[in-house]
């Protein structure tokens, strides 16, 4: 996961020196690529003049932000000198070579301050004074035993200060043994978490794949429903749109038959009053014609016989054409109940695109919960993904209708070729 600091451009590099037999080297830089991942840093390669590698980690430190590089590393006081070639190793290898560090002397203790200045020589403090030797020499013995006693009291401070030294150095040492046995912990820790951030995307992949395998056979499954319901429509629409013709049919050929009909009554009608005409005629010659009279009333029963049966027939014709008209209002509500399930099949075939437009972009979403595009989410929304046909509803309905004509001109036809009912 190391092959992202490929890229990386070295700020600073500086050694400090933590103690007399230790010191630290100070790593700083960014990766142009900005896809390292946060909290991983690459050892440290020390390559010697004659051929000598020595390896250190980096001390545990918070981790730094995607593509930002700050790494410590302890090494030994005299490990790195002018001839020392330093580099960072990566997990897959590389070795990235580190310009020569900037040094940084530690800061010395200071000397403790004395009370006043060092004492002069003891022979030239009593010469030139007028005293006798005898007097002179008790002043000599005097300043004698007083820097005696300074001297004793200097080296019981130099004891001190070498106890409390080795002291420090006793204690240097446990420091060091303890912060190579948490590198040694933080070296296991984060192998454990490659291995665990290996099992994780192992099993993120398997969890993918049969994601993507069950919304692929989910849609299949879907796919071929609705390919079967549209079938099953079409084939309706089909039976309908027969039906329609054969009533439209049927309808034409009862108004034909309704004005036929209409010019027998016309011109029975026509008939009944050249009938009447002559009953009348007839009537005013009854005294004089008896057997015309009796002829006359025997063509008026006729006249009146055939009007009936002209009645009976017209009857029959509105009883045929409210039949025909209830025909063709059930065809025409079955029709719209068709066309109103095709807009809900239309519907339900939109929602499940759409569902399987999410599940599919749920599935090849980006890792590290980085959100999806809305540029990729509209390419990944037009790609041909096992989509379902496209349905015409007006293309249905017309076919639709022209079925529905024909099987209403069908039942005209039949109704036309059966016999007509006696009055």
């Amino acid at each position: 996961m190391s092959d992202a600091w490929h890229s990386l451009k070295t700020d600073e590099v500086e050694l400090v020196r933590v103690g007399a037999a230790s010191a630290l080297l100070r790593v700083a830089g960014r990766a142009r690529r900005r896809r390292a991942p946060a909290g991983v840093r690459p050892a440290l390669l020390v390559k010697s003049a004659d051929g000598t590698r020595l390896r250190f980690d980096p001390l545990p430190a918070p981790a730094d932000r995607r593509g930002v590089l700050r790494a410590a590393y302890r090494v030994p006081a005299g490990a790195i000198d002018g001839g020392t070639e330093l580099a960072l190793s990566l997990a897959d290898g590389t070795e990235l070579t580190l310009p020569s560090p900037t040094r940084v002397s530690s800061v010395a203790p200071p000397a403790p301050a004395t009370s006043g200045a060092a004492p002069a020589p003891i022979a030239s403090t009593f010469q030139g004074d007028g005293l006798s030797a005898d007097a002179q020499a008790r002043a000599a013995a005097e300043a004698l035993a007083a820097a005696q006693a300074r001297a004793a009291a200097a080296e019981a401070r130099a004891a001190a200060a070498e106890a409390r030294a080795a002291e420090a150095q006793a204690r240097a040492t446990e420091a060091e043994a303890r912060a190579a046995d948490a590198d040694a912990r933080a070296q296991a820790a984060q192998a454990r978490a490659r291995e665990i951030e290996d099992e994780i995307e192992r099993r993120v992949a398997e969890g993918r794949a049969q994601a993507r395998a069950e919304a692929d056979a989910r849609a299949a499954q879907a796919a071929a429903s609705l390919r079967e319901r549209l079938s099953d429509l079409e084939e309706s629409d089909r039976r309908r749109e027969a039906e329609a013709r054969s009533l439209a049919l049927e309808v034409e050929s009862l108004r034909a038959s309704r004005a036929q009909r209409e010019r027998e009554l016309r011109d029975a009608l026509d008939s009944v009053r050249k009938m009447t005409f002559e009953r009348d005629e007839l009537s005013r010659q009854v005294e004089a014609f008896d057997g015309v009279a009796t002829k006359a009333r025997e063509r008026a029963a006729q006249a009146e016989a055939a009007y009936a049966q002209a009645n009976a027939r017209l009857q029959e014709l509105e009883i045929w054409r409210g039949e025909l008209e209830r025909r063709l209002a059930a065809t025409t509500t079955e029709l719209g109940a068709a066309r109103t399930r095709i807009r809900e099949d239309e519907r339900e075939l939109a929602a499940m695109r759409e569902e399987l437009l999410r599940a599919r972009a749920g599935i090849d979403g980006p890792r590290d919960g980085a959100p999806v595009p809305a540029r990729q989410a509209d390419a990944r929304a037009e790609a041909p993904t096992a989509q379902a046909p496209e349905v015409d509803l007006e293309a249905l309905a017309r076919r639709a209708a022209a079925d529905a004509e024909a099987q209403a001109r069908h039942e005209l036809a039949q109704l036309a070729q059966r016999p007509e009912p006696r009055p």
